[in-house]
């Protein structure tokens, strides 16, 4: 009893100074350099609408990741400096294509460099990107986000947010692991929708990681999945009494919540993902293995010079 008391404390600490550092240090930051374009917009040669590129470039990093077996929480970090990057440009929607490319290929070289154990060389970015770009200019793209995000390089992830709430939930407002397991499983899914959704950028990653939580209680209820409304409640009680969070937590909260009801209305068969695997065969494998059915980009890594889909060769 005293390890497990002490284990929880451990934790509470630790979740109470990730929210402190998400909210000073990291903060919500501005959008207005991913207001939507029209669809109709027209693009030039050297320009590209970042809002229309940015999920494109959040797929590819995916793609990155899973093929060199790197875990997929790299990409929201590499996603926020490379968002950082884009805001520091000023208020303009549009940046030059090489840059962008450039800064997308450095982000996420840089994430893994910083995050990871595994060591993924320079050419074997600029082998990704096909002679687009140069090892001297990914490095000095390094430095330049760098400079750009004040050295700030560890922004706290809703992944990690996630997974303190749920070993702090876990024993409490579960009715089993299974359930759980469940909600975590789904949570991480959403999150990782999230993060290529350019609606998120600018909401805390606490909230973010809350606001998934609950919208997979809420659809595992939905669904009589292992949890009920009584558990929801419970759940929603406790996570809002784990630790104190800052001002305006609420309504970037609500926020998250919305954004999250409308990505699972928009997503297909998101649903039957959940609903019809077995409470026993559901793995995380069989979680990444449907996801790659929905999203055909995710299948092996493409080099950059590929990312055509918004940004013009």
């Amino acid at each position: 009893m005293v390890c497990i008391s002490v284990r929880y404390e451990e934790e509470l600490d630790n979740l109470r100074g990730m929210v402190e550092k998400d909210h000073h240090s990291y903060g919500c930051h501005d959008q207005s350099h991913l207001m939507h374009a029209s669809k109709s917009a027209n693009y030039n040669d050297n320009k590209i609408y970042i809002v229309k590129c940015r999920d494109t470039v959040c797929d590819w990093c995916y793609n990155i990741v899973d093929h060199f077996n790197i875990r997929r929480e790299v990409v929201y970090i590499a996603m926020s400096y490379l968002d950082r990057y884009a805001r520091r440009k000023g208020n303009s929607r549009t940046i030059p294509t090489f840059e962008y490319r450039l800064a997308a290929i450095t982000s996420l070289y840089l994430a893994i460099k910083l995050n990871e154990q595994k060591i993924i060389k320079i050419s074997s970015f600029v082998h990704l990107s096909r002679g687009i770009v140069t090892e001297s200019q990914i490095i000095a793209m390094e430095r330049s986000l760098l400079c750009n995000s004040d050295w700030l390089m560890n922004p706290p992830t809703p992944h990690a947010f996630s997974s303190l709430y749920f070993s702090l939930l876990q024993s409490s407002v579960f009715v089993s692991n299974n359930s759980s397991q469940l909600c975590d499983e789904f949570s991480t899914y959403l999150i990782e929708l999230s993060v290529g959704d350019s609606s998120f950028v600018g909401l805390p990653a606490y909230a973010i990681a809350i606001a998934s939580i609950y919208a997979s209680v809420q659809h595992l209820v939905q669904n009589s999945l292992e949890c009920s409304g009584d558990n929801f409640e419970n759940i929603r009680k406790r996570l809002q009494e784990t630790v104190a969070l800052p001002d305006r937590a609420d309504e970037h909260i609500t926020g998250a919540c919305e954004l999250f009801c409308e990505l699972m209305s928009n997503v297909d068969k998101i649903s039957d993902e959940f609903t019809t695997l077995s409470n026993d065969k559901r793995m995380k494998d069989e979680r990444i293995d449907s996801n790659t059915q929905e999203n055909e980009c995710r299948t092996s890594p493409i080099c950059v010079a590929s990312m055509n889909r918004y940004i013009p060769v």
